[in-house]
């Protein structure tokens, strides 16, 4: 396997890789959806590291204070687009291992759906009957 000499910084990776992997292939809502999450978590949080040398470590450190900043299910996204991003490294041969996939994602609470009875559904249908929307 081929090691580089010098490997990029993630703040740079990440906006390649969303501009020439992630745009031209899926849908313009992941698009936004992994944009936003590499401008407002992964960039300012580990932008500064250089691919090969983010370790295990570093990711958990990461989604630990992600998870004490943000929420469970928002740190839980940002490591499935680092580990989108690192494999997508890996296969261009920028890294010789997907770190990110040694550390496992935070937990998140499943919300307990309660729907509505009949009566508030004929209640709330009573009510929007009046609205022109």
């Amino acid at each position: 396997m081929p090691v580089p000499t010098k490997s990029a910084k993630l703040s740079e990776w990440l906006p390649y890789w969303l501009d020439n992997v992630i745009k031209p292939r899926r849908k313009l809502s992941t698009y936004d959806k992994y944009e936003a999450h590499v401008r407002l978590y992964l960039v300012p949080l580990l932008g500064a590291k250089r691919l090969e040398s983010l370790g295990v470590a570093d990711v958990r450190r990461f989604l630990v204070r992600l998870e004490k900043e943000t929420t469970a299910a928002t740190a839980k996204e940002s490591h499935r687009v680092l580990r989108s991003a690192l494999s997508s490294a890996c296969r261009e041969e920028l890294i010789t291992r997907n770190v990110a996939k040694l550390v496992e994602p935070p937990r998140t609470d499943n919300r307990e759906l309660k729907p509505w009875t009949l009566d508030e559904t004929l209640d709330f249908l009573a009510a929007s009957r009046k609205d022109p929307l």
